[in-house]
């Protein structure tokens, strides 16, 4: 008797070298001994967000008890085109072997993923509201801020400050604010990334890309937020803040 093996098992019990081997079938509740003679890949065949289990395979011929089967056909036309044709088929071998859950393979794949997929689409509608709220707030917060101290602008411009030593100065304070805003932003990603990690399958704890590629955001985000309303505090003559206040 044989069987092929994948490769965790091929790992797990002959160390990646299975080939030949024998494979006791004792602890499983048969007397079976089967000659290995093919390693395959490991496939996720229960649940996608579950690991490859140790799996080995045997040729039907040299199974005694078969539950179920499943009968994988590959066509070259509409799969829904030949489902009468199977039927016909399989009533000629065994015509009273039922026959049940005809159905496209991408179909099977795709009630599989349902659950996973909608869960990304939670996440993932969440973390662009996010995303959203955090840019409109950075903008806000920076407008107020900077508007707040126009009456400081105005008496550095009046006692003979440039306006683009206002404006360094205004970049460099932001640059500081936001640097420290965005060390913990990227800490707590990393911690979540993890969470997500345990949650959604083939999902990396960190993805260096999307972290950088937010993070570029917030930073132009910041940077028009501090900019546009300190141009606008510019433009209005020192004179005129003094005034206003």
């Amino acid at each position: 008797m044989v069987a092929v093996v994948n490769e965790r098992l091929s790992k797990q019990l002959f160390e990646g070298d299975a080939l030949g081997r024998k494979l006791n079938l004792a602890p499983a509740g048969r007397p079976d001994i089967l000659e290995v003679v093919g390693v395959v890949r490991d496939i996720r065949d229960v649940d996608p967000s579950r690991p490859p289990r140790p799996t080995f395979y045997m040729p039907f011929q040299q199974a005694n008890f078969i539950p179920r089967t499943v009968l994988l056909i590959r066509a070259s036309v509409d799969p829904n085109s030949i489902v009468r044709t199977t039927r016909d088929a399989v009533s000629a071998v065994d015509e009273n072997a039922p026959m049940f859950e005809v159905l496209p393979l991408r179909d099977v794949v795709s009630r599989n993923l349902a659950e996973p997929r909608f869960t990304s689409f939670v996440f993932g509608l969440f973390g662009a509201l996010s995303v959203v709220l955090a840019l409109i707030g950075i903008y806000g917060l920076v407008s107020y801020s900077v508007a707040d101290r126009l009456p400081e602008f105005g008496v550095r411009l009046a006692l003979g400050a440039q306006k683009k030593d206002v404006l360094r100065q205004i970049f460099t304070e932001g640059v500081y604010t936001v640097g420290w805003g965005l060390t913990f932003g990227v800490a707590a990603a990393l911690a979540l990334g993890r969470f997500l990690s345990s949650r959604l399958f083939d999902i990396a704890s960190s993805d260096l890309g999307t972290h950088l590629a937010v993070a570029a955001l917030l930073v132009v985000v910041s940077a028009v937020g501090y900019y546009a309303p300190a141009r606008r505090a510019m433009s209005v003559s020192p004179l005129a803040i003094l005034k206003r206040d």
